[in-house]
């Protein structure tokens, strides 16, 4: 375990300049996703620093504990970027731009954490937000625990993995291809605009009774359905 101690003078440094700060990370160790370089694994890397010496718990910002943190030469998570009311097709780029840590080629990483400094819910809580890869969702895709919190996923995102299916996308395809005569990878800005359509006016009807009158942001909508056309017809991307 000596490993897990490796660097340990700089955390006693670091509670000796901060003793009122809490440091929370992880420890990266080999789970269900193995795509992370050989040497990153079995470090502890700090994302989150709480200051606690006004008798309650306040969040650092990032640029503020950033500095804190190198000083002492402590791993931690940085930012992959800072973006001003962001939809959801910008943060989805964000996440498949996470090369944080990862093997040349090997993917991406679990997801991306929305952090804003500045928010508090009505209950007076700072709360981040979490998006995780759909890999990794299906790699964890089980009944929570007893006591955990199970995750809720976006309207948008539950309407696309009730109502588009599968076979749905196969049958438009397929109805496409023939109608064309055959496949040509140009017709894939075609092929995702009819799957969009098609999905509209078969099965508005169908989502309305399902999650009873929801309220939908159509642009997030065709974006789910977007990525998950590119995961059942992979072979076309």
């Amino acid at each position: 375990m000596d490993h897990i101690y490796n660097n340990i003078d700089e955390y006693i440094e670091f509670f000796k300049r901060y003793p009122h700060h809490h440091l929370f990370g992880e420890w990266l160790v080999p789970h269900s996703l193995k795509i992370y370089r050989p040497d990153v694994w079995r470090k502890f890397y700090v994302f989150d620093v709480v200051d606690c010496s006004e008798g309650t718990l306040k969040y650092v910002q990032y640029e503020k504990y950033k500095i804190m943190l190198e000083q002492f030469n402590i791993e931690y998570i940085p930012y992959l970027a800072k973006i001003k009311n962001p939809d959801y097709d910008s943060l989805y780029k964000i996440i498949n731009d996470n090369n944080f840590l990862v093997q040349e080629g090997a993917g991406v990483g679990e997801g991306i954490v929305i952090k804003n400094y500045d928010f508090f819910n009505k209950y007076g809580r700072q709360t981040w937000a979490k998006i995780v890869t759909a890999e990794f969702k299906e790699k964890h895709r089980k009944s929570p625990k007893q006591g955990e919190g199970e995750t809720i996923a976006m309207i948008e995102e539950r309407i696309v993995d009730k109502f588009c299916t599968s076979a749905f996308i196969e049958k438009t395809y397929v109805k496409l291809v023939n109608d064309k005569g055959g496949w040509n990878s140009i017709m894939i800005p075609q092929f995702l605009n009819t799957v969009y359509h098609e999905f509209i006016n078969e099965e508005m009807w169908n989502i309305v009774k399902e999650f009873k009158n929801p309220k939908v942001n159509f642009k997030t909508l065709q974006s789910f359905i977007t990525y998950k056309i590119k995961k059942v017809k992979k072979e076309l991307f």
